[in-house]
């Protein structure tokens, strides 16, 4: 069991993580999804100790991690804003994976050397030479390879073209199953991971609104179009979105929903959608989205 708790932070005089409390189980995938300034990556930092003072802990293995060094050293974080150029513009990808092979315990050069075949990746050319998509696959291969037993991806496919991010989350998906372990990923590219996801964690100005299961939210989050007389039975639900189109009336509900009434709604008329884990994130973040708004259809 992983364990937040109590966890704050703050940067000159403003909350950038607020009192979080969480208990996450190992061995599965977390979505980490927010707006952007959220406060996903200062809560993943701290996680991987990139932070250091902080109010709160993280107890792992019924330990606090940061009185740990060994817990800290099987905690791995990569994100798109590792900067290799920064200390030596001329290190190679090769070099950095031959430093990781010494800094990382269970570091897989035979699983390196597969990744850098399956990306095409010239490790013999200098990392200011390389594209953003290719400093961002140095930085996958390290995550992958290292076999952290926490590893965390901040913005795993920025730089990536559609084929190498498919390629990233199937490549990750089918090494899980064989070296288990717990993943955490924050992104803006929500669509792309929604079914890679066990497990969301949504955060919004520094809070969590929402940690539940991936199941658990698409059996929940529903959007509800026809008349609006109808759709007043929804009016006890928790209600995310409202619009209207035209003479219709349309309302997003992220709650649970019995037989009877889905079966009522349907038999009127109502027509009935699955809410998608981005739009759900996008009606949770913003309250804009609670209050009717009229859409107005084209003529023709």
């Amino acid at each position: 069991m992983i364990k937040f708790v109590n966890i704050s932070k703050t940067y000159d005089f403003e909350d950038a993580v607020k009192n979080v409390n969480l208990k996450l189980e190992e061995g599965k995938i977390y979505g980490l999804i927010g707006r952007s300034g959220a406060g996903k990556t200062t809560l993943l930092k701290i996680l991987s100790n990139q932070i250091a003072r902080f109010d709160g802990k993280i107890v792992w293995k019924g330990e606090d991690v940061f009185e740990n060094q060994k817990l800290v050293e099987e905690i791995i974080y990569v994100s798109d804003d590792m900067d290799f150029m920064s200390t030596n513009g001329n290190q190679t990808p090769d070099k950095i994976f031959n430093t990781a092979s010494k800094l990382y315990k269970h570091w897989d050069s035979e699983f390196a050397y597969y990744l850098i075949k399956e990306f095409d990746l010239d490790i013999y050319k200098g990392i200011k030479s390389l594209s953003k998509g290719y400093r961002t696959i140095v930085n996958l291969i390290l995550g992958l390879a290292s076999r952290g037993e926490i590893t965390i991806f901040d913005e795993p496919s920025n730089g990536l073209d559609a084929n190498n991010r498919y390629k990233f989350y199937k490549i990750l998906m089918e090494d899980i199953e064989d070296n288990p372990r717990t993943v955490f990923i924050s992104t803006h590219i929500i669509d792309e991971i929604e079914n890679v996801l066990e497990e969301v964690i949504i955060i919004k100005e520094g809070e969590i609104i929402l940690h539940e299961e991936l199941l658990e939210i698409q059996e929940k989050a529903w959007m509800f179009t026809g008349k609006a007389e109808v759709l007043e039975a929804l009016n006890d639900k928790n209600i995310v979105y409202r619009d209207k189109i035209g003479s219709l009336s349309v309302v997003g509900i992220y709650d649970k929903f019995s037989p009877e009434l889905w079966s009522n709604l349907k038999n009127q008329g109502v027509d009935v959608g699955a809410i998608s884990l981005q739009n759900l994130l996008i009606y949770m973040t913003d309250e804009e989205y609670k209050n009717e708004q009229s859409i107005e259809l084209p003529i023709k």
